[in-house]
C-alpha cells in the first residue's frame, strides 16, 4: 500500500481545525465576559480582551507559541508576581525566576503573555487593587501600598487611565450598584 507524502498533513488537518475550534470559542467568550463586565469592572474587562487576543494571536502549537515560555514557567511566573505584588519586580528578578537571561526572558514573556512583563504586573496590580477595593473598607492609601504602587497618587492616576473614573468614583458606583442589587433602601445605608 503507497503511502503518501501529504499523509501527515491531512491527518493532523482536522485536530487543528478542532483546536482552532476551541480557541475561537475561548476568545468568544472572553470578549463576551468583557462586554458584561464593561460597566462595571473595566480592568477585568480589558484582562479578558486581552487575554482573547493572545488566543487569537498565538501559532497552532498546542496553545504555546514558538519563542516563548514553558507553560511551567509560565505558572511559575503567574505564581511569583501575585505572590509579590507589594514588591517592587524588576526584570531581572522575573528572568532569574524563568532561569532566562533577561533579553530572551523579555521576548519570551512577551510571546507567552501578550504584552511585556511591566504591562502584565501593571494589570495584576489593578486588578488586585479593584478585588481590595470590593471586598474591604480600606483607605485608598493603604490598597495602593498594598497593590505595590509608590503611593495613592500613582495608583489613582494609572487607575483613572485604564478604567476612566477615580479609584474613589469607582469605589463609590460599585457600592450603590450594590445597594441597588441588594434591595437596601438609601435609609438602611446610613
Amino acid at each position: 500500500m503507497p503511502i503518501s507524502i501529504h499523509s501527515d498533513r491531512t491527518a493532523t488537518a482536522p485536530a487543528e481545525s478542532v483546536m482552532t475550534l476551541e480557541r475561537s470559542r475561548a476568545a468568544s467568550s472572553l470578549l463576551l465576559n468583557a462586554k458584561k463586565a464593561l460597566r462595571t469592572n473595566t480592568v477585568v474587562a480589558l484582562e479578558c480582551i486581552e487575554r482573547a487576543l493572545c488566543l487569537l494571536e498565538l501559532p497552532e502549537t498546542g496553545g504555546l507559541a514558538r519563542g516563548g515560555l514553558a507553560r511551567s514557567q509560565m505558572d511559575q511566573l503567574r505564581q511569583y508576581i501575585d505572590l509579590n505584588l507589594d514588591k517592587a519586580l524588576a526584570v531581572a528578578d522575573l528572568a532569574a525566576v524563568s532561569r532566562l537571561s533577561i533579553g530572551h526572558f523579555s521576548k519570551a514573556f512577551k510571546v507567552s503573555f501578550g504584552q511585556p512583563p511591566h504591562a502584565y504586573i501593571l494589570a495584576r496590580r489593578l486588578s488586585r487593587a479593584e478585588e481590595m477595593m470590593k471586598s474591604s473598607d480600606l483607605a485608598l492609601s493603604a490598597i495602593a501600598l498594598d497593590c505595590g504602587f509608590s503611593d495613592q497618587a500613582h495608583f489613582c492616576r494609572l487607575f483613572r487611565r485604564v478604567a476612566g473614573v477615580s479609584p474613589g468614583a469607582w469605589r463609590r458606583r460599585q457600592s450603590w450598584e450594590w445597594t441597588i442589587s441588594s434591595g437596601l433602601s438609601l435609609a438602611t445605608r446610613y
